[in-house]
């Protein structure tokens, strides 16, 4: 407990047992026509 800073040690603890916790915010959909390698549309851009 040292090391943790005097106003951090006044948060409050989650029991998350049993739980799953992610950040929020993060975009992870995406779209068919994007799966599958694209390597040849990036050579078309050349």
């Amino acid at each position: 407990m040292a090391d943790i800073p005097e106003d951090a040690r006044e948060v409050d603890a989650l029991d998350m047992e049993g739980r799953l916790l992610t950040p929020g915010l993060i975009d992870c959909h995406t779209h068919i026509v994007h799966g599958g390698n694209r390597a040849s549309e990036f050579d078309m851009r050349l």
